[in-house]
């Protein structure tokens, strides 16, 4: 029988994450149907992402690997980052208020604002050509990992949503995070399905491509407020404090609850 591995559940707007520190214990390699079985919200633990920290191997403070819900593993995760800082000050890795994560495909330091506040600072964004799809105009970015905006998206329903998502998803090599966002006055309103999670409450990296793609356009000041149905986020364009434009995203993060897990009692193993 396999030790038990401690993990944490924290969320950021609802955007939900377990953690598990692959620094002070040893952890077996993680297959996508462990990652999917964990991620049943009835018979696992329930999570939009999955999030393992490693040592680092670029110069940054830790390496994290990023697991969807159906077991895919993808570069970046805006919420994810956040809930990362918090997790290695509770777990007693770090006590720096200002961290470099590194992922698969980019880095990403963050930084402690408040009590329960964590800011994360993204390399700028990619910005291509608009998308038509599905009858809808789309903007194209690229923050670390890829988001296709409707800044129209205001009165379109979940369910057509959910339609689009799963569509766009097959049709983009490695899929991509569909975002539908209604432009207030110095607030965007936005619903995005993630690649490999769905329909979520929040999605840092979506909110954040949100705002990028309406400060764009001038349609909003910068910074500006992105709602979604688990809460806000602040979201910004500037210089970093090293000199280098930056876009970076600022919200609350919230522990649930600790525990611990055999992966060999899921078929790990």
């Amino acid at each position: 029988m396999s030790a038990l591995l401690y993990f944490s559940k924290m969320h950021g707007l609802g955007n939900d994450f377990v953690l598990l520190d692959g620094i002070s214990q040893s952890l077996p390699p993680l297959s996508s149907q462990t990652v999917h079985a964990l991620a049943d919200r009835h018979c696992g633990i329930g999570f939009d992402q999955l999030l393992l920290l490693t040592p680092a191997t670029q110069g940054g403070d830790f390496h994290y690997r990023i697991y969807n819900a159906d077991g895919s593993e993808v570069g970046q995760c805006g919420n994810g980052v956040r809930c990362a800082h918090a997790f290695a000050i509770q777990r007693g890795l770090t006590s720096k208020q200002q961290l470099l994560f590194e992922t698969m495909t980019t880095q990403i330091r963050t930084q402690i604002i408040g009590t329960k506040c964590v800011r994360a600072f993204m390399p700028p964004a990619q910005v291509f050509a608009q998308q038509q799809a599905e009858g809808h105009l789309f903007s194209h970015l690229d923050i670390g990992n890829p988001h296709y905006v409707c800044l129209q998206g205001g009165d379109i329903s979940d369910a057509e949503i959910i339609r689009i998502g799963e569509i766009l998803n097959k049709s983009v090599a490695g899929g991509v995070n569909v975002g539908f966002a209604k432009i207030e006055t110095d607030n965007i309103q936005l619903r995005v399905y993630e690649r490999g999670a769905g329909l979520t409450k929040a999605c840092g990296s979506g909110a954040l491509a949100a705002a990028v793609a309406a400060i764009g356009a001038q349609q909003v000041n910068n910074p500006t407020t992105v709602t979604m149905p688990g809460g806000c986020l602040s979201c910004g364009t500037s210089c970093s404090t090293e000199g280098d434009d930056s876009i970076w995203l600022e919200g609350e993060v919230n522990h649930v609850f600790d525990g611990t897990l055999s992966l060999s009692e899921i078929g790990n193993e």
